[in-house]
């Protein structure tokens, strides 16, 4: 139970709280939603600052006391019950003369029994509600069936391309008419961007060991907070062992069998269960996501080895500061979380990998709905004929046992069009892809 002194206390900082310059993301919110609206992501990928932008904005037209934000993580709201935020509305009432119109609430998952309450606001129909969870139990999927249907989730992840030149103060117009010196500037923005990710506090640090330092600590807080907290992991060791080790295959094939036999190698025993769940956890933490093969049969979806992404390409170099050998894995990282991200604005998006039994493999492969929209290889060959000769040739065969016509290869700085054993081939730098909607 929280003291109603510290109850007290929290109120106060918020009556007070002066809102920080907030620079813009492209996620606008409706500000009179009829649903609760729920923001779930990465620790650090810019949930806060997305619900005080929304504070803010409601703030030009209402008054502090009507705009009730909390964040959960609080170190004087540490434990806290449901009835313990629901007397905070008594004692709110003794601060503020303005009745509560606009809840949001930030880390709702540190709140025990959270849901319970989400569902007694909400059918009070008294306030706008806004949440945040560093959880997937915040996901519409993870919630109870007593708050099905009542919530509208958006996924919030590190920025994109487009966000990231803003934040860098970078504006470069047309992107089909860039000179050879703004060229030569995007590149070396996008190579900032593959080496550094996009967590937004990151990309404003202009020091290297500062942007080190904070990708450090967000590793060591995702692992703590929302790793080993929550589910009380005993091997401690081992599961940091792990996340770098499925960290630095990222954008590679994952076999719980090879992972078992490589820690058994270096003296750490483990079993195939216990690597699995820790893979599960790095899932509903958001660190990584999977892509299975393509098959119209479950079976072999299941049989055939995951690939892995990583939400930010940052923990790539923190687990392996390699750039110039790890290029080709960052810039097809950064496709695949690219992907989910377009898949967040239309659900009918599914990524999968392609292989055949020759081992010809192709990297993504969009299905929208019930075709089959687009094959994508991802290559950081420097000039067109090692493009051509090394990309092309899994390219055309999956286009042939798929029937799929919309064929593109994402590379360094070749742009251009092939047609290829009859099949017409689009070449697209990477720069230009991120920047584009589809």
């Amino acid at each position: 139970m929280i003291s109603k002194t510290d109850l007290e206390k929290v109120l106060l900082e918020w009556k007070e709280f002066k809102l920080p310059e907030i620079r813009e993301r492209e996620l606008k919110l409706d500000l009179n939603p009829e649903q609760i609206i729920s923001l779930t992501g990465i620790r650090r990928g810019g949930k806060t600052f997305i619900l005080l932008d929304t504070a803010k904005k409601l703030l030009r037209r209402y008054k502090r006391g009507e705009v009730l934000y909390i964040n959960f993580e609080h170190e004087l709201l540490v434990n806290i019950e449901a009835k313990d935020a629901r007397k905070m509305f008594e004692i709110h009432g003794e601060l503020f003369e303005e009745r509560i119109r606009y809840l949001l609430f930030d880390e709702i998952q540190k709140v025990r029994n959270w849901e319970v309450l989400l569902r007694r606001l909400y059918d009070e129909r008294r306030y706008r509600i806004f949440i945040s969870g560093s959880s997937s139990e915040v996901r519409p999927k993870e919630l109870s069936s007593s708050l099905r249907g009542r919530t509208l989730n958006f996924m919030v992840f590190p920025l994109n391309f487009r966000e990231f030149l803003k934040f860098k103060n970078h504006e470069f117009g047309n992107k089909d008419d860039l000179v050879e010196e703004k060229k030569g500037k995007m590149l070396k923005l996008l190579r900032e961007y593959l080496e550094f990710g996009g967590f937004p506090d990151v990309v404003l640090k202009e020091d290297r060991i500062e942007k080190i330092k904070l990708i450090s600590s967000y590793f060591d807080t995702i692992l703590l907070r929302d790793i080993i907290e929550k589910h009380e992991i005993r091997h401690v060791r081992l599961l940091e062992m792990f996340l770098k080790y499925i960290i630095s295959t990222s954008s590679c094939y994952f076999s719980p069998t090879k992972a078992q036999n490589y820690f058994k190698s270096i003296g750490e025993k483990c079993t195939k269960p216990t690597l699995l769940d820790f893979l599960e956890y790095a899932e509903k933490a958001f660190l990584v996501f999977k892509t299975e093969i393509f098959s119209p049969k479950i079976k072999d979806r299941k049989q055939y080895p995951v690939k892995i992404y990583t939400i930010d390409n940052s923990f790539i170099n923190f687990v392996n500061p390699k750039f110039s050998e790890n290029i080709g894995v960052l810039m097809e990282n950064c496709v695949g979380i690219e992907f989910l991200r377009r898949k967040e604005k239309d659900p009918t998006i599914e990524i999968y990998y392609w292989k055949n039994h020759q081992g010809r493999e192709v990297d993504f492969v969009v299905k929208k709905g019930f075709e089959i929209h687009e094959l994508v290889q991802v290559s950081y060959a420097l000039n067109e004929n090692d493009v051509r000769g090394r990309e092309t040739k899994s390219l055309i065969k999956a286009s042939k046992e798929l029937g799929c016509k919309n064929l593109l290869v994402i590379t360094w700085d070749y742009e251009g069009e092939e047609k290829v054993k009859g099949k017409e081939i689009k070449f697209i730098p990477l720069w230009k892809w991120l920047l584009g909607d589809s």
